[in-house]
Parts: C-alpha cells; structure tokens; sequence
C-alpha cells in the first residue's frame, strides 16, 4: 500500500542491488548461450528454473513440493535428456 511505503534500508538495497546484478549476469550468459548453440538446444535448459526454484525452496525455507510437483520436475528433467544429442560409437 502506497501510504505505507518506507525508505528501503541498506540491507535491503544491497539485496536488491545484487538481485539485479545477478539477473543481468543471467541474462548476458543467456544471451552468449545462444549465439554458441541453437535455440533447440538451449530452449528446454530455460524450464530447469522451475526445478531449481523447488530445490532453493527447500534448502532455503523448507518448503518441499508436493508429489505432484515433484512428478512435474521429473518430467523436465526426463525431457532434458531426451533432449540431449546422443553420439554413436
């Protein structure tokens, strides 16, 4: 609410500061991501956030998903590796 608003504190603009930081660092690797590879290949990588955001979620607050979302994670992950270039021998 807006009449409630207060300056933000030094802590919280660090925090802010190096959410930004990282988000473009992201962003910039992206970018370099796909001028390496193509776009099929580095597309479905984009959905493991979704996994990574279960794991922190976890780690950080102990939040553990339910089942259903751990079956969600298992089919992205499988779908990863069906993605994968496999090499013949």
């Amino acid at each position: 609410m807006l009449w409630l608003w207060r300056p933000y504190t030094a802590h919280e603009l660090l925090l802010l500061c190096g959410a930004g930081v990282l988000a473009t660092l992201s962003q910039l690797s992206l970018s370099k991501a796909y001028g390496h590879a193509e776009a099929a290949q580095i597309g479905p990588a984009n959905y493991l956030a979704i996994v990574f955001a279960g794991v922190w979620a976890a780690l950080l607050w102990g939040e553990y998903p339910d089942p259903t979302s751990l079956a969600g994670m298992a089919l992205i992950l499988l779908a990863l590796l069906l993605c994968l270039p496999w090499r013949r021998r």
